[in-house]
């Protein structure tokens, strides 16, 4: 499954706290569109949603914990849909958030790296020029978190089918190098393949 696929590559992250959480019990999510197992998720004792049953939370420094939560059904309690609802928890503050970055959506999944936050930013709204076109423009963007400072970004064209699928994932989660002086982060698109076509690269230095 692609989204099973880009979410255990977007948990790459150099740590060296273990990790304070554990999984509950394990439900599974099916519908006409998919199928795959959920989990309950606590960190620091508490409960803080379900996630997908491979995709544990990633330990973002030591006081936050990144983790993408499934979406829940009011009146059963259960998940219901993709774990695609991207959360921080403040492990200070005892609580978690959505991530909320400008442009973050289920066709993209961040990657995370000390205090860098990096992924495909998709535009505002894609309209029926675009389809006729057949590219869209997107940006390959790193933020620095927890400001969301906005700290490079470069604007490239894809094609519009990376966004005519209701499967989340439609570019990998970007790849985090370095030489002496900078970082550089690469987007690409997903491939089941295995590397996708790289649509962008920025740079910016330690």
């Amino acid at each position: 499954m692609r989204f099973a696929i880009l979410l255990l590559l977007s948990f790459c992250l150099c740590a060296n706290a273990e990790a304070e959480y554990k999984f509950g019990k394990k439900l599974q999510v099916k519908n006409d569109a998919f199928e795959f197992d959920a989990r309950e998720l606590f960190i620091d004792g508490k409960f803080v949603g379900f996630v997908y049953d491979k995709a544990p939370p990633t330990k973002f420094s030591k006081n936050y914990y990144v983790y993408a939560a499934c979406p829940v059904d009011k009146s059963t309690g259960k998940p219901n849909g993709y774990c695609i609802d991207w959360m921080i928890y403040d492990v200070n503050k005892k609580s978690g958030t959505a991530l909320a970055l400008p442009g973050l959506t289920f066709f993209s999944t961040p990657s995370f790296h000390w205090p860098y936050i990096a992924y495909v930013k998709k535009p505002s709204e894609i309209t029926q020029d675009d389809f006729k076109n057949g590219f869209l423009e997107v940006s390959c963007v790193v933020v620095k978190w927890p400001d969301k400072e906005l700290v490079a970004q470069n604007k490239t064209k894809v094609s519009v089918g990376n966004f005519e699928s209701d499967t989340p994932g439609s570019f990998n989660p970007p790849k985090f190098t370095h030489s002496k002086d900078t970082w550089n982060v690469s987007c690409s698109e997903f491939s089941e393949q295995g590397e996708g076509n790289i649509i962008s690269i920025v740079t910016f230095p330690k």
